[in-house]
């Protein structure tokens, strides 16, 4: 077996959970270890305040007031586009910038390639223990790889190497 990855779709996942873990202690919530904190509440503003300072410490203040300014500045011609006498107005997303500084923090978060070497380590190990479980496969006629990337844009998965062993008479 050999345990995969792909840089681009596990990498922001790790990301994005490691962004929601910040947040989360920010807002005092104690995590475990391994603990997921589940989604973020964009329309929060404590969570809004969390991720303002987070983007603030990260990029500074003037890269946030220029999101922000960007973000009404868009706001504006969308509401001047879609101005029509007879169309109703559109709700407003409170959690629109929320929801770009999230975006923008996962996708500067940096992520240390034995991160994902581990996590493909832990993909081949859980098949062999899926294929040795309640004695399937004998352990040792099974053996892993060293971890390797996925090519770009090609689905998780997991590369197996079948040798058919023929008993010889």
């Amino acid at each position: 077996m050999q345990g995969r990855y792909s840089a681009e779709i596990d990498g922001k996942e790790f990301n994005g959970l490691r962004v929601r873990r910040a947040v989360a202690e920010r807002l005092g919530t104690k995590l475990e270890m391994d603990e997921d904190p589940g989604p973020i509440d964009y329309g929060n503003p404590e969570t809004q305040s969390a991720l303002e300072a987070m983007f603030a410490e990260r990029f500074g203040a003037a890269q946030l007031k220029e999101l922000q300014d960007s973000l009404e500045k868009d706001k504006g011609k969308a509401t001047q586009s879609t101005a029509q006498p007879a169309q109703t107005e559109k709700v407003e997303d409170p959690g629109q910038l929320s929801k770009a500084i999230y975006g923008r923090l996962v996708n500067s978060e940096p992520l240390p390639e034995a991160v994902l070497t581990g996590l493909a380590e832990a993909r081949a190990r859980a098949i062999v223990a899926a294929l040795t479980g309640d004695g399937a496969v004998a352990t040792e006629r099974l053996s892993t790889k060293p971890p390797g990337p996925l090519p770009k844009d090609a689905p998780v998965t997991a590369k197996l190497f079948l040798i058919v062993a023929r008993k010889s008479s």
